[in-house]
């Protein structure tokens, strides 16, 4: 027999949390901190044979490899930690079955 909890208290919790965090700034805060990290590694890969996409409302940065010789995103991203350390998640992971040909360009 398993249990079962509503979490009410966590629930009240929560909207005193998202209250608090408007009177303090924090989203616009929260913000600025994560524009500034991705906008050094826009800049970094903009410094790389990757050609990068400017995000319109995103932390997430999207490349072209295509110059690279890869097969594919997942090629690619199972490739980078060997070679430099870093580690990507390759976009076709969220395309649908009929659109992830779409990521081997």
């Amino acid at each position: 027999m398993g249990s079962f909890c509503g979490g009410d208290p966590f629930t009240t919790a929560s909207a005193q949390i998202i209250t608090e965090a408007d009177h303090n700034d924090y989203y616009p805060e929260l913000k600025s901190f994560y524009q500034q990290k991705r906008d050094l590694l826009f800049d970094a890969l903009s410094q790389s044979p990757l050609r990068p996409l400017e995000p319109e409302g995103s932390y997430f940065i999207m490349a072209d490899s295509s110059e690279l010789g890869y097969e594919d995103d997942m090629a690619l991203c199972l490739d980078l930690p060997k070679r430099i350390g870093v580690v990507a998640i390759p976009p076709s992971a969220f395309y649908a079955p009929e659109h992830k040909y779409l990521a081997k360009t």
